[in-house]
């Protein structure tokens, strides 16, 4: 809980500084931006809470890369509502190409 309470804080604090601050504290947010995109694969697919953070970590720069650019786009004022519609699209595709992966294993 007191890790949770002072990472707010000090992205709040962040997010004050003009113009760099709120820009880093959204690249900050990256992995869990990406983890909450991918969220319902990991309820359909039944992972515990324990084995998405397993997937997240054995998937880091893959999370950072998609959550960065899905940041980056979601800054872009008027254009969010189109962004978050194309991120959520764009987390649905590499679910696919994860279940086909896992397909081919098979």
């Amino acid at each position: 809980m007191f890790f949770k309470v002072s990472n707010f804080t000090s992205l709040t604090l962040l997010s004050l500084i003009p113009i760099v601050g709120p820009i880093l504290a959204n690249q900050l947010m990256a992995p869990k931006r990406t983890f909450t995109y991918l969220q319902r694969y990991f309820l359909l697919k039944g992972f515990s809470k324990k084995q998405a953070k397993d997937f997240q970590y054995e998937h880091y720069a893959s999370f950072i890369c998609f959550g960065m650019s899905a940041g980056l786009l979601e800054l872009i004022p008027f254009f969010t509502i189109v962004t978050i519609s194309s991120n959520t699209v764009g987390a649905a595709k590499w679910c696919s190409s994860l279940l086909k992966g896992e397909r081919k294993k098979e």
